[in-house]
């Protein structure tokens, strides 16, 4: 399982989905220099019952890795809600943006 699996359909959660919108915010906040890596998890595992396994972990940092690879803060804000506006769509299960290789093609790596 993906990290993407847990954002799941937002009108059947599970107590393992990650809330998109917080996860979101977290992910702006960390573009901000606001909040770490370690704190994205931390948060992440508050938000649900079972934690993040390596992979997803994995896959997490690699979201990161690319806003990382933004010049200029402003980019990386731009980024995160990229990735944010993709992970929304996902969650409601909208055309283009259900599998893994859509995802992926969607943000960008």
């Amino acid at each position: 399982m993906g990290l993407e699996d847990r954002f799941g359909a937002s009108d059947n959660p599970s107590d393992d989905t990650i809330p998109v919108h917080q996860f979101s915010f977290a992910l702006r906040e960390y573009a901000r220099g606001k909040m770490t890596r370690g704190e994205i998890l931390t948060a992440v595992n508050g938000w649900v019952e079972m934690p993040l396994s390596a992979s997803e972990q994995t896959d997490a940092g690699l979201l990161a890795d690319l806003i990382d690879a933004i010049a200029g803060a402003n980019g990386k804000v731009v980024k995160a809600l990229e990735v944010g506006d993709v992970l929304g769509l996902a969650e409601l299960n909208t055309a283009g943006y259900q599998t893994r290789a859509e995802l992926k093609a969607k943000i960008g790596f």
